[in-house]
């Protein structure tokens, strides 16, 4: 029986829909005919894709290159992916607007756009300077003033989020794996205490001061001891979009973890108790 574990996530506001397949050592079959309709009707993106990820046929993605980079979706999220000068907003990795890494990013990578296209690289060109100067990044700490969470997750919480989004699109390098590997570390630590039960109850959010009634009021709200022991450590959406890239590394242990922490989420468990829309 097939250990593969398809993990599926959508982002509505984005029209974004992705797939990722954890093969776990399964050889993955494609289907010829679907991918020679593909290519005799799809879009520039689209047959791109099928053309480098499918049938590894680097020639032919190559002849498609620059009728994709004409594309004009494709070049509003090279626009939206490249950032200003100065930038749009102080938080230019994590946010809703469209400009923002982890919107544009995941909608080139879509498209077909990947670390080795000189267009991709010019418009992450801001990301990956930060992340060579990491304390130019990590606001999020800064802006909390949470003194007690020291935990890497934590408290490089932008930083982690930067080197899976590069990671995603192919972008390599020693200091992206350094955090990518790190994170893996503390995800894998927290799933192998098989917490499912994250959230305040009701009557312990009446009690809660200082905090706006939007998240007061939420039934998702994480318990604040949880965050402070374990940090960021629960396996979010950004770590599972990066984390099929470590496989690459061809490390029995790192796989190990990344199996365990697929595990983690694949449970019934986990579907049952945690909310669509938080973390994954």
């Amino acid at each position: 029986m097939s250990n593969a574990v398809l993990i599926l996530f959508r982002m509505p506001s984005l029209c974004v829909e992705f797939i990722f397949i954890y093969d776990m050592g399964v050889k993955k079959m494609v289907d010829t005919k679907l991918c020679d309709w593909l290519m005799d009707k799809a879009d520039a993106p689209v047959r791109y894709r099928v053309a480098r990820e499918l049938l590894k046929d680097e020639k032919t993605a190559k002849e498609i290159e620059g009728e994709l980079l004409e594309n004009p979706v494709v070049i509003q999220w090279l626009n939206n992916l490249k950032p200003h000068t100065p930038p749009q907003h102080w938080s230019m990795e994590h946010g809703s607007f469209d400009f923002c890494l982890e919107n544009a990013l995941l909608k080139i990578v879509q498209l077909g756009l990947h670390g080795g296209l000189p267009q991709v690289t010019d418009a992450l060109e801001y990301y990956i300077g930060k992340m060579k100067n990491i304390g130019s990044m990590d606001f999020f700490n800064d802006k909390s003033k949470n003194t007690g969470v020291f935990y890497r997750k934590r408290e490089m919480f932008c930083a982690i989020l930067t080197a899976n989004f590069l990671s995603l699109a192919g972008i390599k390098d020693e200091i992206t794996l350094q955090y990518m590997l790190g994170s893996l570390d503390e995800m894998y630590n927290f799933t192998q205490k098989k917490i499912y039960d994250i959230y305040l109850s009701e009557e312990a959010r009446r009690r809660l001061t200082k905090v706006p009634k939007v998240w007061k009021n939420s039934d998702y709200f994480i318990k604040p001891d949880l965050v402070r022991e374990h940090g960021f450590s629960y396996p979010l959406l950004y770590d599972i979009m990066g984390l099929h890239t470590l496989y690459d590394l061809k490390n029995p242990e790192v796989d190990r973890k990344i199996n365990e922490v697929i595990s983690y989420v694949s449970k019934d468990e986990f579907h049952s108790k945690i909310a669509d829309g938080y973390g994954l």
